[in-house]
């Protein structure tokens, strides 16, 4: 979805530019041919930037977390409705719809005007043009709704079968967490990280002292092999308060 919209995009900057070029060249040379170009113009660009939107919507409907802006702003838990009205929760959105209502604003001129146009016609229409070529210039740089991860984010059903498996902390996997209503949360980081740090330490001062004794430097050795031994405690201590069953589950 990303590369349609971004071509929609892209196609729509050009007709507006178009659009522009020859309403100002239909003005000054006199050539209504140009002039009425530049008008039907108006119909194309609707249609592209219409599809761009489409193209948004259908991304966020369909939870394509690969895209920057539906990863900030939606989730899988999002109700259908909220998910269709964060079309334009954020600027990105809101520069992308703005740019709808402009091309639907565009084509109301021109079909108003389809009959009888005054001397300024023309001139509106390049204005106007100018206007929607700025805003799609926003979108398709600094404020580009379509721009993407760098890696595309692991799929829901691995991270859900993750998050059964191995229980990590609630606190950072609310979005997963929230789909996984039958697992009980989980809210130890905090020991979890002391576990790690203390299992680093265990390990490193055990591979030290190893080699420290081996090299006959006993002091040391036995000093790295305290560490380790009180780094594996403050361990096993924890998980005996908490349950054995955190790492067996």
């Amino acid at each position: 979805m990303d590369r349609l919209g971004t071509f929609a995009l892209a196609l729509g900057l050009g007709l507006a530019v178009y659009g522009a070029v020859a309403s100002v060249l239909g003005a000054r040379r006199e050539r209504p041919l140009l002039v009425e170009s530049a008008r039907t113009t108006a119909y194309s660009l609707l249609a592209v930037v219409a599809a761009a939107n489409g193209a948004m919507l259908a991304a966020i409907l369909s939870n394509d977390f690969s895209i920057k802006y539906v990863a900030e702003n939606s989730s899988r838990a999002t109700p259908t409705f909220f998910k269709v009205l964060s079309l334009w929760s954020a600027d990105e959105g809101s520069l992308l719809l703005w740019n709808l209502v402009l091309a639907g604003f565009i084509v109301a001129v021109a079909f108003r005007f389809r009959h009888r146009r005054p001397e300024t016609f023309p001139w509106a229409m390049a204005v106007m043009y100018g206007v929607a070529a700025f805003y799609l210039i926003l979108v398709l740089g600094p404020t580009n709704p379509f721009a993407t991860f760098a890696t595309a984010p692991e799929p829901g059903d691995k991270l859900m079968s993750f998050y059964r498996r191995v229980r990590p902390s609630a606190a950072l996997w609310k979005p997963i967490a929230a789909m996984c209503p039958d697992v009980p949360p989980s809210h130890d980081a905090a020991w979890n990280f002391l576990d790690w740090i203390c299992g680093c330490v265990m390990i490193y001062s055990s591979l030290f002292g190893i080699g420290k004794i081996i090299l006959k430097e006993t002091g040391p050795g036995l000093m790295f092999l305290a560490a380790a031994a009180f780094a594996g405690g403050i361990i096993y201590w924890d998980l005996s308060r908490r349950g054995w069953s955190t790492i067996l589950e």
